[in-house]
């Protein structure tokens, strides 16, 4: 399965948009696409150059191009749920203009999971624009809707590549939810012993 995919496991060099030129030749079909956008992280699928319409022109170019989940909505209401707010699509964009001002890099550490061919993956990916575009979100293959904790852009970016729905950046956040609740109940608890003993001694003071 690895040998059908030159880029197993690689995890590259942040790019930005001025040397896309570099990740470009390192890419190869099917890659996940890690974008940096400060405070969080986008995901896309790197689909090779197919001919899409010019933003401008309206006349067809052949550019390097991703499958993502569109991600172009500010505030905590639309993030957690897109599909109201008419974003959160499975879309086919151009890496360029996906990538703006962000950093971008190769990230395939999930392949451990299992791995596609990349032919496989690109397939997977553009059969799920069609989709998006004449049927439902719930028919969507990733299960549906956006929604940022369970169904997000890299769900499916890991659901395309590796046959499985995880996200990191979830699962970080959900560890330190976790463990901030874990230390919450702890000072409760060592707040709630401290108060007994006080009490305690308060009582013994009182007898004496």
């Amino acid at each position: 399965m690895a040998s059908s995919n030159k880029n197993y496991m690689l995890v590259s060099v942040w790019y930005t948009s001025t040397n896309l030129d570099e990740l470009t030749s390192l890419a190869c079909h099917g890659d996940r696409l890690e974008f940096d956008r400060g405070v969080y992280k986008h995901w896309a699928v790197y689909v090779g150059l197919q001919d899409l319409p010019d933003a401008h022109s309206g006349r067809k170019r052949r550019v390097h191009s991703v499958v993502h989940r569109t991600n172009n909505t500010v505030g905590s209401a639309a993030m957690v749920s897109k599909e109201k707010y008419g974003t959160g699509d499975i879309d086919i964009e151009s890496l360029e203009e996906v990538c703006t001002s962000s950093q971008v890099r190769i990230n395939n550490s999930h392949d451990g999971l299992g791995c596609l061919p990349s032919a496989d993956v690109v397939q997977r990916v553009l059969d799920a624009v069609s989709k998006s575009s004449t049927t439902l979100q719930q028919q969507q293959p990733c299960s549906g809707a956006y929604n940022l904790v369970t169904n997000n852009c890299e769900h499916f970016a890991t659901w395309a590549r590796n046959d499985t729905k995880s996200s990191g950046q979830v699962q970080t956040v959900g560890a330190g939810a976790a463990s901030a609740a874990l230390g919450a109940a702890v000072a409760i608890g060592a707040a709630v012993g401290l108060w007994k003993v006080r009490s305690r001694e308060d009582q013994r003071s009182r007898r004496s």
